[in-house]
């Protein structure tokens, strides 16, 4: 059914090169096209972000919240940070089934150095992008989310694993940090090495955005769909 649904002239659009190259050599499409998403820059444009040396790191994770996100390897990977002594603030956003757990989780471990959010939108997301510098995603399996996207236009240096289409987006050392899937001493470690190198976390941070505005920018993004129905 689905090589079938794949087959014919009408193009299929495609999140990553990796979709496209799984839907053709899978599934026999003979279309495919590439069309990453893209995110709204207007108040990323508005943003200046400021870089100092002794900025405290600031960790958001903005999702659903459920252990395929990873959180189970979040809350042992903060554990170990505040163990060895390093400074630091936490920031949750989102909803799901395991809310309430790790919400408490995260509170009795961290105290005023966590903050959970709950659903953010609009003006309140905004204002999570603006007090955070990491944005934490170790994912079991993903796509490509438009909350990294965002993320990384405000300049937070991203964390995630390499699943899914985040991997043509996020490279190591040069507009973020790849962690292993299922790995708390890995997360510990990126943050820790952004956390001890300013410099590092500055030239990340701008990468990760000028990507997502020359890259993933609706004007291109309109672009290249117009080009689509064109071909139609």
């Amino acid at each position: 059914m689905i090589k079938l649904a794949l087959k014919g002239r009408h193009p299929i659009i495609c999140l990553s090169i990796a979709e496209k190259r799984v839907v053709t050599t899978k599934y026999g499409a003979t279309n495919a096209i590439e069309l990453p998403n893209a995110v709204d820059l207007t108040d990323a444009e508005k943003f200046d972000r400021k870089y100092n040396e002794n900025d405290l790191p600031t960790i958001l994770f903005l999702g659903r919240i459920t252990l395929d996100k990873g959180l189970a390897y979040i809350y042992p990977a903060l554990q170990q940070l505040k163990t060895e002594g390093l400074d630091f603030k936490f920031i949750m956003a989102g909803k799901g089934p395991v809310e309430e757990e790790y919400d408490t989780k995260f509170m009795e471990l961290l105290g005023d150095r966590y903050e959970f959010k709950g659903i953010v939108s609009g003006l309140r997301k905004t204002i999570a992008f603006e007090q955070s510098n990491i944005f934490l995603l170790p994912s079991f399996w993903e796509g490509l989310p438009i909350a990294l996207l965002e993320a990384m236009s405000f300049g937070l240096v991203p964390v995630t694993t390499d699943v899914g289409a985040m991997k043509t987006v996020v490279i190591n050392d040069m507009n973020g940090k790849i962690v292993e899937t299922r790995s708390s001493e890995d997360i510990a470690e990126a943050i820790k090495n952004l956390a001890g190198d300013p410099e590092k976390m500055k030239r990340l941070s701008i990468n990760a955005q000028k990507l997502v505005f020359t890259q993933y920018n609706p004007k291109k993004y309109i672009e290249t769909l117009n080009k689509i129905y064109q071909y139609e």
